[in-house]
């Protein structure tokens, strides 16, 4: 059942509709209840994964808790133990092929086995890892409740594609009792709205006008098309996923949830730190916190200096690497996770001896340039992880500086250069909602451009680029 979708709509406002008429009580396992029924509409089998490692790790947290003389054992082989079910299921290919071969050498012939990659699998065990982590740490207890820790790793908003949670923030929300007030359903539904004009229609208009070869023989297009190409996957994977999240921000809001914003602006960034602070942010912070800051806290124990070349080097190549291997672990998104850790390290160099974050006090020109040199070496990074289904992605790169080029669409300008302008009002006013403080019959008729913009563009689908994400 897609986010975007009329069915995903009915089960919305049925399951609204009964949550309000339950006592608070069942509302949780109401809410628990429908969010394993709609992870089934992917496929059943998908539950039983799901509920095997929310037993887990809810019964390993309270090892954790109650053995204080082994916590650190029992922490370390509850995160491994996740670790190894997450690459396990990441590296499915390899293990098909060698289980299959393993049963074939013993005389079953036509035998193959194929592992699933259950959807949301790799946001609910990063929520598995900072729940052990941070019972560990004190910062919560293991929750005693198995329904609302349950609900916590499966509550369907969240499920599919994050954001990712924290438990300390979350399950607090869940012992408590839940007001929706007028001003929360204002605010849900301008959430919804904005996440189905960027996913609809920002991302949608983008397929259309995208160049069509782009994944089927990019080495075809001239060096115009494949640069407004790449620029075009990126901005519609930004809208897309910034569009998802609005949408199932604003469909929590209504059953008095509130879930971690995912973007900020990411287009704005001051450097290439900022900008993993504004894209994805529910991962960039997990990142950060469990991976980045532990490795650099070590290292500056050691040699607490500014100059420490390892706290310089590792912490934040690691850091990256382990997000390549997290979106998916082949070797394009290894690639570009190295890339994007030597975009950093230079980074971090360079700010040692002058710092190079511009300012509001920056003249206007530096902080434009500083910006275009962001962006431009963020799009030169997601040709790897992109275009995942070149042969040899070098010729790309070699096609885009040669002299082949062309007039571009300039219909793609203009649907570039309104992301731009929605996001720099947000960024500038420091207000998603930015909208709201307009009159009231301009709100109205943005209000009903936006819808009939999302049905037009909806029509025309059909006709649309299929951009292939790992």
């Amino acid at each position: 059942m897609g986010i975007i979708s009329v069915n995903f709509l009915y089960f919305v406002l049925i399951s609204l509709l009964v949550f309000y008429i339950l006592p608070g009580k069942l509302q949780n396992l109401f809410l628990l209840l429908v969010s394993y029924y709609f992870y089934t509409t992917w496929a059943w089998e998908y539950s039983l994964f799901l509920l095997g490692i929310t037993i887990f790790n809810f019964f390993f947290a309270h090892l954790i808790q109650k053995k204080e003389a082994r916590k650190m054992l029992f922490l370390r082989l509850g995160v491994a133990l996740n670790l190894v079910f997450l690459l396990s299921l990441l590296s499915r290919n390899i293990l098909n092929i060698a289980f299959t071969d393993f049963i074939r050498f013993f005389g079953v012939a036509d035998f193959e086995v194929k592992i699933l990659l259950p959807l949301g699998v790799s946001y609910y065990v990063l929520e598995c890892i900072s729940y052990l982590i941070d019972v560990s740490r004190k910062q919560l207890p293991a929750c005693p409740n198995f329904i609302n820790f349950s609900l916590y790793l499966a509550y369907f908003p969240k499920l599919i594609s994050g954001p990712i949670e924290r438990a300390r923030e979350f399950l607090p929300q869940l012992a408590e009792k839940r007001v929706v007030n007028n001003q929360t359903i204002i605010r849900s539904l301008a959430l919804i709205l904005i996440g189905l004009f960027r996913s609809v229609v920002f991302a949608g208009i983008i397929t259309v006008l995208a160049p069509k070869n782009l994944f089927v023989d990019p080495l075809s297009l001239s060096s115009t098309d494949l640069v407004i190409g790449i620029i075009a996957v990126g901005l519609h994977l930004y809208n897309q996923f910034a569009g998802y999240t609005s949408i199932v921000r604003g469909v929590s809001g209504f059953f008095g949830i509130e879930l971690s914003k995912n973007f900020a602006q990411p287009l704005f960034s001051k450097d290439f730190s900022d900008l993993w602070v504004r894209w994805h942010i529910s991962l960039s912070l997990w990142l950060r916190d469990y991976i980045y800051l532990p490795l650099s806290r070590a290292f500056l124990r050691r040699n607490p200096t500014r100059t420490n070349k390892a706290n310089i080097l590792i912490p934040p190549m690691a850091t990256m690497l382990a997000s390549g291997i997290w979106h998916g672990g082949s070797i394009n998104l290894i690639i570009w996770g190295a890339v994007m850790g030597v975009f950093i390290i230079i980074e971090q160099i360079i700010n040692l001896f002058r710092s190079i974050t511009p300012s509001k006090k920056t003249p206007l020109l530096r902080r434009i340039l500083s910006l275009s040199i962001i962006m431009g070496l963020a799009v030169i990074s997601f040709i790897p992880f992109n275009l995942s289904i070149l042969d040899s992605k070098i010729y790309v790169y070699g096609i885009i500086i040669a002299n082949n080029w062309q007039i571009p669409d300039f219909r793609l300008f203009v649907v570039f250069a309104i992301v731009f302008l929605f996001d720099g009002l947000q960024y500038n006013q420091n207000d998603e909602f930015f909208f709201r403080k307009w009159p009231e019959w301009i709100q109205s008729l943005c209000f009903a451009l936006a819808i009939y913009s999302i049905i037009i563009v909806n029509e025309f689908q059909s006709a649309k680029t299929t951009f292939v994400y790992p």
